[in-house]
């Protein structure tokens, strides 16, 4: 059963990326280029902040590493966790936002079950 399960995932994933392409290919060039665009700042904005999230951790666990004095509470991980709640928000907005939260892809998804 699991196998069949699997292989009606791979036939839904492939024809979201054939719905996809075929979206793209109805879509002016300008459209296309915008939207691209868009989705490239994203992507890089995200790698931008995700850098800057892995130097400061290092700094700040730097920084508790040699303030602590055997005071054992480790006070960058509050710092770490919620800027790593935003990092994991860009990161699902930059890469997987229109699988996630779109309204038309749910759409397609109920179409097909019924």
């Amino acid at each position: 059963m699991n196998g069949l399960r699997r292989n009606d995932d791979a036939m839904k994933t492939d024809a979201g990326i054939k719905n996809k392409k075929l979206k793209l290919k109805n879509m002016d060039t300008q459209q296309k280029d915008d939207m691209l665009w868009k989705l490239a700042k994203k992507r890089a904005g995200f790698k931008w902040s995700f850098a800057a999230y892995i130097f400061m951790s290092v700094l700040f666990t730097g920084l508790w590493f040699l303030s602590s004095e055997g005071n054992n509470y480790f006070w960058p991980g509050w710092i770490l966790f919620w800027w790593g709640i935003g990092v994991a928000y860009q990161y699902v907005e930059a890469y997987h936002s229109k699988n996630i939260f779109s309204v038309n892809a749910e759409y397609e998804n109920l179409k097909k079950q019924n």
